[in-house]
């Protein structure tokens, strides 16, 4: 387990497909995050949206946990 923080630098909603077809961006249930770390690399996260996500804005300050499950990198935003 890794722990960064950064500053979070753009809010998205990323598209959606589903039976290879774009949604509409009303039904989108994803949220995605470009966020600038301490070391001033720059990455993106894209996590399903929820109650606590939602409410992260641009030029919050996050913490970020990275974590390996079944062989892929997971992250969590705080």
């Amino acid at each position: 387990m890794k722990e960064f923080k950064g500053i979070v630098k753009e809010v998205f909603i990323p598209n959606e497909y589903k039976n290879n077809q774009l949604i509409d961006i009303m039904y989108a249930t994803k949220i995605g995050f470009k966020i600038k770390l301490d070391n001033d690399e720059e990455i993106t996260i894209i996590k399903e949206q929820d109650e606590y996500n939602a409410n992260i804005l641009k030029d919050d300050e996050v913490t970020i946990i990275q974590e390996v499950v079944d062989g892929n990198y997971t992250y969590d935003l705080y």
